[in-house]
């Protein structure tokens, strides 16, 4: 952290009133998401993946779509929540049908946790694999099943 040391008795009194504000604003952190303030408008995903605009009012919904990270400043990052929430769902229902009851085990190193990714230089959907890290947002399968999904992607059999 950097230190600034700084007589006051030699300021005005409103340059003493503007190196308080600016302390103060130095101490203030920001928020961690977007919170907006009553009245304002704000975008949240709904559950069939629309996108609606809506005055914040300190309700019950807004809180809840607060709590589910729904609650978003611009129609455009609304719209990617939507697009990777649905892309995660889609990977989420093919899994449960194809998977076998496969877990990831995350206790065991010598298990791969397998996950699809699409590649841009190739155009195409290829599988990676973890044996330690987790991300929240991915969906982990076998090999069997991210080769199954893979394939089903890239051939336009299953779309995302």
């Amino acid at each position: 952290m950097n230190t600034l040391n700084i007589n006051v008795e030699n300021l005005t009194r409103e340059e003493r009133k503007q190196v308080f504000d600016l302390f103060e604003k130095s101490q203030t952190k920001k928020p961690l998401r977007f919170e907006p303030k009553k009245y304002q408008s704000y975008y949240s995903v709904l559950e069939a993946g629309d996108i609606e605009g809506s005055q914040w009012g300190d309700g019950y919904i807004d809180e809840k779509r607060t709590q589910h990270g729904n609650v978003f400043r611009k129609t455009k990052t609304a719209e990617q929540a939507a697009n990777k929430h649905r892309a995660v769902n889609k990977i989420a229902a093919f899994v449960e049908q194809f998977d076998d009851g496969w877990e990831a085990d995350w206790q065991n190193r010598g298990q791969t946790k397998n996950f699809i990714c699409f590649t841009p230089i190739t155009k195409e959907y290829e599988i990676l694999c973890t044996t330690v890290t987790r991300d929240p947002a991915r969906i982990y399968m076998s090999y069997a099943c991210a080769t199954a999904l893979r394939e089903a992607l890239n051939s336009g059999e299953y779309e995302l």
